[in-house]
């Protein structure tokens, strides 16, 4: 009965340090995060909003002003959207200085405080009151998109 005794000791050490290296896990490997939206440093020099319509895509509206840099922050702190499939209503196209594009997918939206947006294939969302707001400001009318005029 005494070597059992050390046996189980040696077994309670083990079962405490397997334990702790559990606990250790739990709160020392951090949780998978989200993607963030990836725009790149230099501001668009021009913004163009394709909105689709039932007979293809229509309605170029242009924006330059200002508030392409507010547009791009707003953008920038979009908030992901888990994966799902829905139907663009249009695009936001970026034109820089170096005469690159980028183009970001406006999406319908699911929910009445919230623009929804796909960068690179993943989605984001933004305040939608902010984001029209910025679209008013730099001459573009934003509700275009709602009514897919």
């Amino acid at each position: 009965m005494g070597s059992l005794e050390p046996m189980s000791r040696a077994f309670q050490f083990a079962l405490l340090g397997l334990l702790a290296v559990v606990i250790l896990m739990i709160y020392a490997v951090p949780a998978p995060s989200h993607p963030v939206p990836r725009l790149r440093g230099p501001l668009p020099e021009m913004i163009e909003m394709f909105v689709s319509d039932p007979s293809g895509e229509a309605a170029v509206l242009v924006g330059r002003s200002t508030s392409v840099a507010d547009l791009v922050a707003l953008l920038k702190g979009g908030v992901w959207m888990p994966p799902h499939a829905c139907i663009a209503k249009g695009s936001l196209r970026l034109h820089y200085r170096d005469q690159s594009v980028r183009s970001i997918v406006l999406l319908p939206g699911h929910h009445e405080s919230r623009f929804e947006f796909a960068l690179d294939g993943v989605g984001y969302s933004v305040e939608r009151s902010e984001f029209f707001q910025i679209l008013s400001r730099m001459g573009i009318d934003g509700q275009r998109l709602l009514l897919g005029l």
